[in-house]
């Protein structure tokens, strides 16, 4: 019953502590998995996430060990390693988020309509709040960058909750894909 209700204590204050990073404007970083779960990192930098939870990036922790060798860098730095080893998780379908102050980017390997639903559904959930936090400006601006063309495009957060970026290509893919908040990774 004691762990029950500190359980719940815990919760409140990390929600309270996530509102407050998002009021105090802080980077914040995300990792939309392939089928739409949206991992929240919180502060933390993306490579942690993935060199702390290899398995769940379809990546070993010897394969990362062999990338930082190779580059002579240290585990979790931000170097070369590190841009193969993002590089190599968002070709395997992982989007990866970046709020920072006043704009928002995103890393996909491609902008097929898969991403373009999954990114809808992020940012109708980013806006109302049901992600933990709450974006106060719906206009913030939003660059897309992909792996697949090398292009990149630019929205606001509001344009892409109400789809305005599904319409710029013909659509083949019908599913409709729901963003579901996955907090086991935290």
């Amino acid at each position: 019953m004691v762990s029950n209700y500190l359980d719940k204590i815990k919760g409140a204050i990390i929600l309270k502590f996530k509102f407050y990073i998002n009021e105090s404007n802080a980077m914040l970083a995300f990792w939309i998995t392939p089928d739409g779960k949206v991992i929240d990192c919180g502060v933390k930098k993306h490579i942690d996430f993935v060199v702390e939870n290899p398995e769940k990036f379809n990546i070993t922790k010897e394969e990362i060990k062999k990338l930082y060798e190779k580059y002579n860098e240290k585990i979790g730095t931000e170097g070369k390693a590190r841009q193969d080893i993002i590089l190599n998780v968002i070709k395997n379908g992982f989007i990866r988020v970046r709020k920072y102050k006043n704009s928002i980017t995103i890393n996909a390997n491609n902008f097929n309509s898969r991403t373009k639903k999954i990114l809808q559904s992020f940012a109708k959930k980013l806006i109302s709040g049901e992600l933990g936090i709450k974006e106060k400006d719906r206009y913030i601006d939003v660059n897309i960058s992909t792996e697949v063309g090398r292009g990149s495009s630019e929205y606001n957060l509001d344009d892409i909750s109400k789809g305005a970026h599904l319409f710029e290509e013909d659509l083949k893919d019908d599913k409709q894909y729901n963003v579901l908040v996955d907090n086991s990774f935290c």
